[in-house]
């Protein structure tokens, strides 16, 4: 499936020039007496995504708090939200698909999670790219890397810190109709034979730290318009405020989904804008 939380339509082609080639940035500022860190992270548990744990959890351990996306405890998810997740008016999937398409999903579901899609048929569709996108790559680490990287801070009894919200990011996802929501993944199953090639590109290119290949592998099949800009662009912008508030009470090791930090308008520019200093760790 397509990796709808790292993709951003502002990148430059990483063939004309490697701008954003490392997945760890220091970040300074004249009134920091220690440096922070941006890093760039995936929800995975495939092997190869770890490639440059080691020198994140060095990083780490240099800070005084870890920060990520989404902090879960135990009241992040109220009946509220849970609720938000399914589908109003008696819409179903098994309504938004058709009979191929969703035994195409079933077994998709299956392989990433375990679970028939039945269990899950008034869940929103967008909901189900999340799970989906998991299939194609390997499952070789007990815990995604975003995980580990938090349970490493844990062990290091680091203060943990969310940047977003459960209510926020689930906005965010919800921004296009359920209709749309499922004609994203129709246009996914038709090009299934791509996606393997795609996952096994968007893996080197990860353990690699090569954000602007990524960027550039992502932008050739661009999300909408609309969700573009919910999911990225206007979480961007949260999310470079909220580390740079943090960033001035204590030193921070922020993690965050690898392509929210390049082009113009991703993090380490926002960051740049706001006085800070960020550049990559070799």
């Amino acid at each position: 499936m397509k990796k709808i939380f790292f993709v951003f339509l502002f990148a430059l082609p990483a063939f004309i020039y490697a701008q954003y080639d490392g997945l760890l940035w220091k970040i300074t500022s004249k009134n920091s007496k220690q440096p922070s860190y941006l890093f760039g992270t995936m929800h995975t548990t495939d092997s190869r995504a770890f490639t440059f744990s080691e020198q994140a959890k060095k990083g780490i351990e240099q800070c005084d708090a870890f920060a990520m996306e989404l902090l879960m405890d135990d009241n992040s998810l109220d009946i509220s939200l849970v609720m938000s997740l399914v589908m109003k008016d008696g819409t179903t999937l098994r309504s938004l698909f058709s009979e191929k398409e969703f035994q195409t999903l079933d077994s998709l579901l299956g392989t990433a999670t375990g679970f028939p899609l039945s269990m899950l048929d008034n869940i929103q569709p967008i909901i189900l790219i999340a799970l989906l996108e998991q299939a194609g790559l390997g499952k070789d680490s007990s815990l995604p890397l975003d995980l580990y990287l938090m349970e490493h801070a844990k062990a290091k009894k680091k203060k943990l810190l969310g940047i977003e919200t459960v209510a926020e990011q689930l906005s965010a996802l919800q921004s296009l109709s359920y209709k749309e929501q499922a004609e994203m993944i129709s246009a996914e199953l038709n090009k299934q034979h791509d996606n393997k090639a795609e996952n096994d590109s968007l893996s080197h290119y990860y353990s690699t730290g090569k954000l602007d290949s990524l960027l550039a592998l992502n932008n050739r099949n661009p999300m909408p318009e609309k969700l573009e800009k919910a999911l990225i662009e206007n979480r961007n912008e949260i999310m470079a405020e909220r580390i740079a508030d943090f960033i001035k009470k204590q030193s921070v090791f922020a993690a965050v989904g690898a392509l929210h930090l390049p082009g113009a308008n991703g993090v380490i520019e926002r960051l740049r804008r706001k006085g800070f200093v960020v550049e990559v760790v070799r």
